[in-house]
């Protein structure tokens, strides 16, 4: 693990785009917001804090790179990574002295439990996921390059596990998957590296490769300090040191905010609001008794009353009248009360749906369904989307954007 927090050698920087968009979103992902800020942006935020102030060219494949006087890195547009990653290397490459391209061991979790699923696209190479992410050394143009590997230092997490019908049930239990569900293990890394593809990987790339590798960057921070400081930098650290809250923001006194959490300016928080690790956009509403759980409510969004985003992304300028779990909301979209959405699949499919009989939840890629790797999972709402009172929505299903979806016209139950 390296210790330095900066880069000291001039680094040219150039970014391959990329022109595919995220359904539901219909936006390149590097426009799409990750803890309420684009991955371009956050891009940037980490080459800012390594100190590489030099602005990255943009080009559409490696045959565009000019040889230079300086250190080359090359990155794809649509990954989202920590200034951590980087610095480890930049580090192992520059060592090298030769061209190197960034890999990771297939057995790495980070990889082989969540990023298989549900677009496998990273290029896999006898036992390495290659990442798009390359390094030059000065004045060296050419392609051979040298896997440097990289071990996301990833450790398990168990949210919950499902119910399980034991013998007591009778003989049916013994057919029922529900009885063999494996309990929800997420893989929170400390050297963040995600390629957004789908719109799960954007949505998990908000509270696991972000809010929650931001706890364990705390709690390593804390952990590296001598006895007597470090317990004095937890005790500020629960008060202030985790928390950022922005300018003319109303906030009553009977919240409860817990960090790492980040408000931003001009927010409303209302009297009983429960914030726990989540990034609040500026100018966002939060009303009576609501709670923000591992989550992300984007700039000028609304929650209303009583209601809870728990492990889920809302965009800008939505108004959240329901409960979401597992989920993520795009922009300027509205989420009627009385309507529900599911995260967890509760039976079989029927015989005549093959492709569906499992209790894994399904989402779609392209035009194939495929397995999403979780086994509780909402859905992805696009941008504009209106859903009425009383709507249900199934278990990984997408509502495209502008979509006005009202029980009186029976689309009642999204579940295809």
């Amino acid at each position: 693990m390296t210790s330095k927090s900066s880069v000291d050698q001039l680094i040219r920087r150039y970014i391959l785009e990329t022109k595919q968009v995220i359904h539901p979103f219909e936006s390149p992902a590097s426009k799409l917001p990750v803890l309420n800020k684009t991955i371009f942006e956050h891009q940037e935020d980490v080459f800012r804090h390594l100190k590489i102030k030099e602005k990255p060219l943009f080009i559409s494949s490696l045959e565009e790179i000019i040889p230079s006087i300086s250190q080359s890195l090359v990155y794809r547009d649509d990954i989202y990574f920590n200034k951590e990653l980087v610095l480890e290397f930049l580090n192992k490459a520059s060592a090298i002295g030769k061209p190197a391209r960034l890999a990771f061991l297939d057995t790495d979790p980070c990889f082989s439990v969540h990023t298989y699923y549900p677009q496998h696209t990273m290029e896999h190479v006898g036992n390495l996921y290659m990442g798009d992410f390359f390094f030059f050394p000065a004045g060296v143009q050419e392609r051979d390059f040298i896997p440097v590997i990289i071990d996301t230092e990833s450790v398990s997490l168990s949210c919950f596990s499902l119910p399980s019908l034991g013998s007591e049930a009778g003989p049916r239990s013994s057919n029922n998957l529900l009885a063999v569900f494996p309990p929800l293990q997420l893989q929170v890394p400390r050297l963040s590296y995600i390629a957004i593809k789908h719109w799960t990987q954007l949505l998990f790339a908000n509270f696991t490769w972000g809010i929650y590798c931001q706890v364990r960057q705390l709690n390593i921070g804390l952990k590296n300090q001598n006895v007597v400081f470090r317990k004095v930098l937890s005790y500020l650290s629960k008060r202030y040191g985790q928390i950022h809250i922005g300018r003319d923001c109303q906030i009553d006194p009977t919240a409860t905010i817990i960090g790492p959490t980040t408000i931003g300016d001009g927010v409303i928080i209302g009297p009983n609001v429960t914030i726990a690790a989540a990034h609040i956009g500026d100018h966002a509403v939060l009303e009576p008794s609501c709670t923000v759980w591992f989550g992300v409510l984007g700039a000028k969004s609304s929650l209303l009353a009583n209601k809870n985003i728990i492990m889920s992304c809302v965009m800008s300028d939505s108004i959240i009248n329901t409960d979401i779990r597992f989920s993520i909301v795009g922009s300027r979209s509205f989420l009627g009360a009385g309507s529900h959405i599911t995260d967890c699949i509760l039976r079989n499919a029927d015989e005549g749906e093959p492709k569906m009989n499992a209790p894994m939840v399904k989402v779609i890629v392209g035009k194939e369904i495929v397995n999403s790797g979780y086994y509780v999972l909402g859905p992805a709402i696009g941008n504009r989307v209106k859903i009425g009172s009383g709507v249900i929505v199934y278990p990984g299903r997408v509502i495209k954007s502008d979509s006005i979806i009202l029980p009186n016209q029976g689309y009642n139950i999204i579940d295809k």
